[in-house]
């Protein structure tokens, strides 16, 4: 759905700007964890987002294949009286 979303521009992406990341290795498979910020237009709406990922990468005979992606919206916390 992503990929079609983005070839059709229903979602066009302005920015992406990483916020940060980690990765940790163990042994052939590496596990990074980050944040980012999104800008863009969703049906010709503009949005921006505060994210954070989890890739999950496995080495194999022709370098790293990303094998598992996750990201989650962060909202931003309630304003306190």
């Amino acid at each position: 759905d992503l990929v079609e979303a983005i070839g059709s521009r229903l979602l066009v992406m302005e920015s992406i700007t990483r916020l940060g990341m980690q990765t940790r290795m163990y042994g052939s498979v590496a596990v990074i964890n980050g944040q980012t910020q999104l800008v863009g237009r969703f049906q010709a709406q503009p949005f921006k987002v505060h994210s954070r990922y989890t890739h999950v990468y496995v080495r194999g005979w022709d370098g790293y294949r990303l094998v598992n992606a996750q990201g989650t919206a962060v909202m931003p916390s309630p304003a306190r009286p």
